[in-house]
């Protein structure tokens, strides 16, 4: 296995075609394309317009879970596509990825469990090591009280949630949601605007670690201090720090992606 490279930016991406997950094999024109993409350690990035391109498909390539159909990606300057199986591993313990509508999570563990996967299969942890942290993570994210429920007896949002506790236990440096706010309750906004941006700052005696998510509606992120891009016609296009981003529509008109879709 190659060492990790822990000079080399986050992430890079490199002229990257996206092609939707059930294209067919003829079907050449990517969903969405990166001409370049730098991400520097202790960055928040927010990706606006998924719903006019791969609703997943951006997030889950850049996290290296997805090959891209053409062009390179690179995670603490490894090439995931080329990492063997211990290199994938190790780079999965480094970066967490937060699924969408509701996390994909296992239905029947419950809270705890679901919470605890990642310490029970990465770590050489004793039970009780395991609860304490599991814990201290739950409360700090408001999901003490449902610890011992099945996570299918949570709402999509509860589950959300969840999904953002187990990608967390193992202190990862990066974290790639997608698309954070779709099934969240709307009095929940707010929660993850602050929650991720604590993340980002050092959260809970966590280090700082760099965000990247990706979301329909730019609208809901624009008080975030971050760097924000956007898929506009079929590209990445990066639109600059918060104060740049905001002369764009993106961020002002809370249904600017559904707006492109028309157009």
């Amino acid at each position: 296995m190659t060492p990790m490279n822990n000079a080399a930016p986050v992430l890079e991406a490199a002229d990257v075609e996206i092609h939707a997950p059930d294209a067919p094999a003829y079907f050449e024109r990517p969903e969405v394309f990166i001409h370049e993409c730098r991400i520097e350690a202790g960055q928040f990035w927010v990706v606006g317009g998924l719903s006019t391109a791969s609703p997943s498909g951006v997030i889950q390539t850049l996290a290296g879970l997805e090959k891209p159909a053409a062009g390179s990606i690179r995670l603490f300057g490894d090439d995931p596509a080329a990492l063997s199986e211990e290199g994938m591993v190790a780079l999965r313990k480094r970066a967490g990825l937060v699924f969408s509508a509701g996390g994909r999570l296992l239905r029947n563990l419950t809270v705890m469990e679901n919470i605890a996967l990642p310490l029970r299969y990465h770590r050489f942890m004793f039970l009780d090591e395991i609860e304490d942290r599991v814990l201290e993570l739950a409360r700090a994210l408001d999901l003490e009280p449902q610890l011992t429920s099945p996570a299918v007896a949570l709402s999509l949002s509860a589950r959300q949630r969840v999904a953002l506790a187990r990608a967390l236990v193992l202190e990862p440096e990066v974290l790639f949601l997608d698309r954070p706010l779709a099934v969240a309750n709307a009095d929940r906004h707010g929660w993850w605007l602050e929650r991720l941006q604590a993340l980002n700052r050092g959260f809970n005696g966590m280090a700082p670690m760099t965000v990247v998510l990706g979301t329909d509606s730019l609208h809901p992120w624009r008080s975030v201090e971050g760097r924000f891009a956007v898929i506009e016609e079929r590209r990445w296009v990066p639109l600059g720090g918060t104060e740049e981003a905001k002369e764009h529509s993106a961020l002002a008109a809370p249904d600017w992606s559904r707006q492109k879709q028309r157009s």
